[in-house]
């Protein structure tokens, strides 16, 4: 696929205008396959007549007739090979709901968009699926039999790689997660969703597990030679806590390695439900008794559950990707985030943090009270080899950083956020404000303001009761409810002062009520006095402050 003129797109929505504007927003970005359906039966005949049928499908989910979540049904029965996008203005939970439904059909659902769909969201979602569809169409997965697997393992064709594991406190390496790829001679790098099941499934998977353990322990003995003393977490496959050998097998090369066990981690995944539980306690019980520390990955999800908290002495809780990635603008995976955090927490386990993919999932881990993080932010899975040179480059990231803080720490000015739909109450604000004083950021609505505050919490907000969409008092309840961001003092502005009004703002959560007009004195003086007060109490902001507007 040589680029976007390429790319079939097809736009599925009933209201013409919407069409209209999803249809630019692609052309605009370099699309030129663009077609569009106004119901879903329509849709349906281009993707099964059409000489090229859509590689992306953009779906609104509230239509007449055949609704979006129907739509996602008969696309299954039509065979649709390609991706989609949900277009709605549902709540969060909605689109949530909706996107694990597509992913159960086996669909790609490369995220949501609310409506009015911004174009730099609808930019992010595409220019980031545009090269892992092309490379899709050309690395096609392979169907691996279970004599050709039994080969490779013998043959030495399988190969470790490493993901480090870092201190959200303070960033430092404290440990790697091994993960197996197979060095395949005709297809190159196979990654383990493609033989892991089928190694489970024609028991293969006790040989597998142990040629990916002693190489795991080879090379975290010549990191120690080294002077890198590392957890080295190894997968453990509920299949091999069927045979009562496996804690002699594990003990015996971690003593022929020199590796102690509290070194070791095993973690474990149950991707499907054991009928029988005798022999993996048993098991698990053996090898926390010999001093391995254990490990529940995935949790929340599959078939991990609060019964194997209760029932195996697991050392540490590793929090799922989809509870991580994206917690701090999402109030349902954060509310799920924090759960997992407490429950973990009040059984004395360590925490891990799964899929950190960038800055902003690695600034909401730092006031959590999480203790470990991984993911593609951190590092990608690399060759042991390659670990010491990553660690000069994520050391020399973090420095950078941490001189960054401490230089705006030593100059640090309050920040205001000013959240009003009416531009002209901005400029207000920045002329009652506007100078060396304070920092000033602006959002022109509810959902614009939180994801500001969640990636740069504000020394005080200046909110407009009454705006479209999420109104001052209900952003004010949000803020109130979320741990990170509880302490923010809030300004409620209004051009009406019922006392029932001021009284429902207090009730909400604001510190303080402002008259619109906005008068110069009463403005600068209840600023004043609660970013002094704020000051006293906030936590220190890992973000930076070098932006002027969250847009």
């Amino acid at each position: 696929m040589s680029g976007k003129s390429d790319i079939h797109i097809l736009v599925l929505d009933d209201e013409p205008f919407m069409l209209k504007l999803m249809a630019k927003l692609l052309t605009n970005l370099g699309f030129s396959n663009v077609a569009t359906c106004d119901n879903g039966q329509m849709a349906l005949r281009w993707v099964d007549e059409a000489t090229q049928p859509p590689h992306l499908i953009l779906c609104d989910l509230n239509m007449p007739g055949m609704d979006g979540v129907e739509f996602v049904r008969k696309l299954v029965e039509h065979r649709y090979a390609g991706s989609l996008i949900l277009v709605s203005g549902e709540d969060e939970r909605t689109l949530q709901s909706a996107r694990k439904l597509v992913q159960a059909h086996h669909i790609t659902v490369l995220g949501s968009l609310h409506k009015p769909v911004s174009p730099h969201a609808l930019s992010t979602l595409i220019e980031n699926w545009v090269p892992t569809m092309r490379a899709a169409q050309r690395l096609p997965r392979n169907a691996y039999g279970p004599e050709r697997l039994s080969q490779a393992i013998r043959q030495g064709e399988l190969l470790n790689f490493y993901q480090p594991k870092v201190s959200v406190a303070t960033a430092e390496l404290v440990g790697v997660e091994t993960l197996v790829r197979w060095h395949h001679p005709e297809d190159g790098l196979v990654y383990p969703d493609q033989f892991i099941g089928v190694a489970e499934a024609h028991g293969l998977i006790d040989a597998l597990t142990e040629v990916v353990m002693v190489q795991a322990l080879r090379d975290a003995a010549t990191w120690s030679q080294q002077g890198l003393t590392l957890k080295v977490a190894v997968n453990v496959s509920m299949n091999n806590l069927i045979a009562l050998e496996f804690p002699e097998m594990v003990t015996a090369h971690a003593i022929a390695s020199g590796v102690t066990p509290q070194s070791i981690v095993l973690e474990i995944t149950e991707s499907q439900l054991m009928q029988d539980l005798r022999a993996p306690l048993e098991i698990l019980t053996r090898l926390r008794m010999r001093r391995f520390r254990l490990s529940i990955d995935d949790f929340g999800t599959g078939h991990s559950s609060l019964a194997q908290l209760r029932d195996v002495p697991f050392d540490e809780l590793k929090i799922d990707q989809s509870f991580v990635h994206g917690a701090h603008s999402n109030e349902t995976t954060r509310a799920i985030f924090f759960a997992s955090l407490h429950l973990a927490k009040e059984l004395g386990m360590e925490v891990v943090a799964e899929g950190v993919e960038d800055r902003a999932d690695w600034d909401f881990l730092q006031d959590t009270g999480c203790d470990l993080a991984q993911g593609y932010y951190i590092a990608r899975p690399m060759p042991a080899a390659d670990l010491p040179a990553w660690m000069v480059a994520w050391s020399g990231r973090q420095d950078v950083q941490r001189t960054r803080r401490l230089e705006r720490v030593e100059s640090v000015k309050p920040l205001v956020l000013v959240v009003d739909d009416d531009e002209f109450q901005h400029k207000i604000a920045e002329k009652i404000l506007g100078h060396d004083h304070y920092q000033l950021a602006f959002a022109f609505g509810g959902d614009e303001a939180l994801r500001f505050l969640i990636r740069e919490p504000a020394d005080i907000v200046l909110m407009d009761m009454q705006m479209p969409g999420l109104d001052g008092l209900e952003i004010t309840r949000r803020l109130k409810a979320m741990p990170l961001l509880a302490h923010i003092p809030i300004l409620m502005m209004s051009g009406a002062s019922e006392q029932r009004m001021v009284a429902q703002c207090l009730q909400a959560g604001a510190a303080d009520f402002v008259v619109k007009p906005l008068d110069r004195l009463t403005l600068a003086t209840k600023v004043a006095l609660w970013t002094g007060l704020a000051a006293s109490v906030r936590k220190p902001s890992t973000g930076g402050r070098e932006h002027e507007s969250p847009g």
